[in-house]
């Protein structure tokens, strides 16, 4: 091939460390430039690690010191696969890839507790925790010199020193790799790591737990479902997940309730009115489905084809830690990806083949612990739709689509907000209806998120009084505010209807109160509870109001050294509502000792009330 169709490459080897250029057509391969730079490098091709450099890293020759120019906290990619060099835009004079060999090298390590210096031997691909397995790790926040025997109990003092200014801010994630923390390689005969013990002296156990920050806990949830297959945990039942995503862990409160874009794709899938264009791309996508695909990666071309006119953009298979995806959609923020989109695609859902919804939510799950390893802002709750094409068995058909939404809290839960049967018959307008509602809601909300990321983040509130907030599909703002005139209840806020849910806003009276529980176990005085429980329903019932709920968890009792008082405040009004006219709801637990008659769609009498308040006090 002509020179001049010849593209060249700047490539930094992190060990040995230096700066080679390569030639390679703009149609090669990963696998080509591989091969051309092992040859630049006298290396086997397979005995490589190779990422893509961030943009705008320039270069002006190399030097000794080129690595202390380079930026701190940048984060290499992984080349997406299939690779398109023509795409590659990058300046000459930029930093283009990053290789090291797969050899393993030396790793110098601090103990903290024991203040003695050991070498390890380990890759860049291996992670942190491999470096003091059940430990805290911290990278060595200063160049300590380490090669002579003298610089190395000058080292000891030095790091001593240090070790005093580290905290759980400057903890490592023990999933991230070697790489993320020294994305330009390890500086020689120098110290890279320091490691504390669970026994260390200095850090002792408190004698009662403290609430853990988010960071914290996130740093704690990632320490403990290490980077994995995104099909590891598809194919084989486990008694512990890694995610809430309703099988067989459902969380409290569902990604829809926690931002403002995912609460509008979970009331449109339902409610909203769909466009003719809606329709048009739902027939579109429907009849495309519904064919017969020799080999998956012809369905995930043609759903990918289907969708481009309904997303934002074409959304193209990405790889995530090594993984290809079946298509994402992404947003770049200050160097790092955030993904807003992902689907998965199966041909056939039998067999030994993964589960799509694990699947993809795992895909999710890595994804943010690449935005967290790179030092994203605490407060971002990565909101992402996650998407699914599914077909049952490749000879019969059936094929569904599959539209959920995820946030990572302190730990990623998934909510799955539609499943719509391609396969239904043309006649079957409610389900047609469904799947064009489904395409609206999908247009709107992908194109919502792509505006909003970067605002979108956990609320902290201010520095107000302590308050309680609750979300509700039903509430009796009435019966509530009656009871807290009378007395026996919290002071409401507010109580806000978006969209379904209800958003209920009260007084925080935790401090002053306890529940009927503890109130037992310290040996408050069960009749004044009881007197006071009966006067506080007796005045609820007169003004034509029941509760429908007394539980020992909605049932406190004041801290008072007078306990022979004990006054009562009733809390969670759910179910409350007009004598006559309250019904007790379809998810009534039956596992909760109630009156006979208590059932689900039943009416609440008041008589109810108070046999629940015998049985309370039994």
């Amino acid at each position: 091939m002509a020179d001049e169709c010849l593209k060249e490459l700047n490539v930094l080897s992190l060990n040995p460390f230096e700066l080679v250029s390569v030639s390679v057509s703009p149609s090669s391969s990963a696998t080509d430039v591989k091969r051309a730079i092992a040859q630049e490098l006298d290396s086997a091709t397979y005995g490589l690690f190779l990422w893509q450099a961030p943009s705008g890293i320039r270069l002006l020759g190399f030097t000794e010191d080129l690595r202390a120019t380079l930026p701190e906290n940048a984060h290499l990619q992984e080349l997406p696969r299939p690779w398109n060099l023509g795409s590659f835009s990058a300046r000459d004079s930029e930093l283009h890839l990053v290789v090291a060999s797969r050899q393993p090298f030396n790793v110098r390590v601090f103990d903290i507790h024991s203040k003695k210096l050991q070498s390890l031997t380990l890759t860049f691909a291996a992670s942190v925790e491999n470096v003091a397995p059940d430990a805290r790790i911290y990278k060595c926040p200063a160049p300590v010199p380490c090669r002579t025997g003298a610089e190395r109990s000058a080292a000891a003092v030095t790091l001593a020193a240090l070790s005093q200014h580290l905290d759980a801010s400057t903890e490592l994630d023990a999933s991230q790799r070697i790489i993320d923390v020294f994305p330009w390689g390890l500086p020689a005969a120098q110290v890279h790591f320091l490691v504390r013990t669970e026994d260390s002296s200095d850090e002792k156990v408190a004698a009662l737990p403290t609430p853990m920050d988010l960071a914290t806990r996130r740093k704690k949830y990632f320490r403990s479902n290490t980077s994995k297959s995104p099909s590891s945990e598809a194919t084989k039942p486990q008694s512990e997940r890694a995610m809430m995503i309703g099988r067989p862990n459902e969380s409290i409160l569902p990604p829809s309730l926690l931002n403002e874009t995912l609460s509008d794709l979970r009331h449109n899938v339902s409610y909203m009115s769909p466009t003719t264009q809606d329709f048009i791309d739902f027939y579109t996508l429907r009849n495309q489905m519904m064919r017969t695909f020799p080999k998956e990666i012809e369905r995930r071309t043609v759903l990918i084809d289907c969708l481009s006119t309904i997303l934002p953009s074409r959304p193209e298979p990405g790889v995530i830690s090594s993984y290809t995806n079946d298509g994402q959609l992404a947003i770049t923020i200050s160097n790092i990806i955030y993904l807003y989109y992902l689907q998965e695609v199966k041909n056939e859902l039998a067999g030994n083949s993964g589960e799509p919804n694990i699947d993809v939510t795992r895909y999710y799950i890595e994804q943010c612990r690449r935005c967290y390893a790179a030092g994203v802002e605490q407060r971002c709750n990565f909101p992402a739709i996650l998407l699914c094409q599914v077909q049952l068995t490749y000879s019969q058909g059936h094929p569904y689509l599959v539209i959920a939404c995820a946030i990572f809290t302190d730990v990623p839960i998934v909510e799955q907000l539609a499943c719509i049967p391609l396969h239904a018959h043309s006649t079957n307008i409610s389900q047609i209806e469904a799947g064009a509602r489904a395409i609206g809601a999908l247009r709107a909300a992908s194109k919502d998120l792509l505006n909003s990321y970067p605002s979108s983040s956990i609320s902290r509130g201010d520095s107000g009084a302590p308050v309680i907030i609750k979300y509700t599909l039903k509430y009796s703002m009435a019966a509530h505010k009656f009871a807290n005139d009378a007395g026996f209840a919290p002071k409401l806020l507010e109580c806000k209807c978006i969209h379904e849910w209800w958003m209920v806003v009260m007084e925080d009276i935790s401090m002053d109160y306890v529940t009927i529980e503890q109130a037992k176990a310290d040996r408050y005085d069960l009749h004044g509870i009881h007197d006071s429980l009966n006067k506080a329903l007796h005045t609820l019932h007169s003004a034509n109001y029941v509760h429908g709920d007394i539980r020992d968890v909605n049932v406190l009792v004041r801290r008072d050294s007078n306990r022979a008082t004990a006054p009562v405040m009733l809390v969670d009004w759910d179910w409350a509502g007009i004598c006559g006219e309250a019904v007790y709801p379809v998810t009534l637990n039956p596992a909760v000792l109630r009156p006979s008659g208590a059932m689900a769609g039943a009416v609440i009498p008041a008589s109810d009330d108070m046999a629940m308040v015998r049985l309370l006090l039994s």
